[in-house]
């Protein structure tokens, strides 16, 4: 019975660890052992976030078909051209809200690096 040589042996596991790290369906095998194509990991939908927006993603897509849809036909959707009360409201709920998503993704990039 002949002897591995250790030295041999580590430059393949490292050559292999190198390998994975730089795929996802590399990194998907050392994480779970199994081997699958890259397209059947995307598509697990086990402890998955798509299967939780993809309803709203459907809802608001209806919504804005609808709405063209309207607009083609000529029914207008907008505003009252007196209320200015309405517009700035809404234009400053915009405002704020894009603020603070801005301010959260900043947050998460500086935590990340």
């Amino acid at each position: 019975m002949s002897r591995l040589n250790p030295t041999k042996t580590l430059e393949q596991c490292k050559q292999f660890l190198s390998k994975a790290k730089n795929s996802f369906r590399g990194k998907y095998h050392l994480y779970t052992g199994e081997q699958l194509h890259w397209v059947q990991v995307f598509l697990r939908l086990e402890s998955s976030v798509i299967s939780v927006i993809l309803p709203w993603v459907i809802f608001c897509g209806v919504y804005g078909f609808f709405v063209s849809l309207l607009y083609h036909f000529g029914v207008y959707i907008a505003f009252f051209e007196g209320d200015r009360v309405l517009t700035n409201a809404v234009l400053s709920f915009n405002v704020g809200l894009t603020l603070l998503l801005v301010f959260r993704t900043n947050t998460a990039h500086e935590r990340f690096w």
